[in-house]
């Protein structure tokens, strides 16, 4: 049996670096970058926390509604959402309503006429009481020459006189009855012609239009749908109307809330702005007793807010009634 002697494949040489694998640094690279962002997600979030107060809110412009004077079928609707106007461009035309009264000719013949014969009668009884007033003064003069014995005595004269006083006297009377009845059948007829109910005006076709340069923020009736007198057809709003935030906040930070403060307005489209608080109330502030019945701690408070600046409030008008978030430094 042969023994051989196997062969020392040891050596003193530098055996060489092993292959780099890139593919485990780039995933501890990665695992590294993700610890990091966690830890600086945490860190932040309590540092802001600590040193601002967070609330919400919707943005509010004050809109003006632009409704029809009278019913009608909307024929045709000029403008669409969104739309800016100028003053005086047409809005919607509406078409009367097949129920409109017809125009009401009003003949106040009857009243002229009444007019006119009291007129007539006035001026007959100014003419009878001149002529009284003439045949006093002649009893009046006949009774001087009687007492001062002036001339030749005449009862039939005098007897005359008293027939025509009594005469005029009843003519005057009578005039005086038939003026009387007369005033009063003129009033009569003029509370006649006054309780006639005349067509509504506004019966005919309506165009209405723009009252001022403005943007259609809304619209509430649409072509060929019926609209009642008084209905809301379109909201519009200017660059000059007031726009509002109303934001809620933790009763905790009541303390941090000042008037004057400029607080960070975050809209839906991620931009941020700035408003500046103009008052501060209670949820509850005018309800003593759900105030009384409930923990102060528990209610909420609403600031409102009012752009800090044009581009802030460029950027509410355009995001009305859309939710925003708000922060503020303590």
């Amino acid at each position: 049996m042969k023994i051989r002697n196997r062969k020392n494949f040891l050596t003193s040489l530098p055996e060489g670096a092993p292959p780099a694998v890139h593919k485990q640094k780039i995933t501890q690279w990665l695992y590294f970058a993700v610890i990091l962002f966690t830890v600086s997600c945490i860190v932040y979030l309590i540092f802001d926390y600590n040193i601002h107060y967070f609330g919400n809110g919707r943005i509010e412009v004050d809109k003006t509604s632009i409704s029809s004077s009278h019913g009608g079928t909307i024929k045709t609707m000029h403008v669409k959402t969104g739309q800016q106007l100028k003053f005086g461009d047409p809005i919607a035309t509406i078409v009367k309503n097949s129920q409109c009264a017809k125009p009401i000719s009003i003949d106040n013949s009857h009243i002229e006429k009444i007019r006119y014969d009291i007129a007539l009668k006035e001026s007959r009884l100014r003419l009878l009481k001149k002529d009284l007033q003439s045949i006093n003064k002649a009893d009046e003069s006949f009774m001087v020459r009687r007492a001062l014995e002036i001339g030749n005595s005449n009862r039939s004269n005098s007897a005359s006189l008293e027939k025509d006083q009594r005469k005029l006297n009843q003519e005057i009377e009578l005039l005086k009855s038939e003026t009387t009845i007369q005033k009063q059948r003129l009033h009569n007829a003029k509370v006649e012609a006054s309780s006639i109910v005349m067509p509504d005006i506004s019966c005919d076709h309506e165009i209405i239009t723009a009252p001022f340069h403005s943007r259609v923020v809304m619209l509430k009736r649409h072509s060929n749908e019926f609209t009642k007198k008084g209905d809301t057809i379109a909201i519009l709003a200017n660059s000059s109307s007031a726009v509002n935030i109303n934001a809620q906040f933790e009763s905790k930070s009541q303390r941090y809330l000042k008037r004057g403060a400029v607080l960070e307005v975050e809209l839906a489209d991620g931009w941020s702005t700035q408003g500046v608080i103009t008052d501060i109330f209670s949820s509850v502030f005018d309800d003593n007793k759900q105030f009384l019945n409930k923990d102060p701690d528990k209610l909420k408070i609403w600031a409102k807010l009012a752009p800090s600046n044009e581009a802030s409030k460029k950027r509410w008008l355009d995001n009305d009634l859309m939710g925003v978030n708000v922060r503020g430094s303590k």
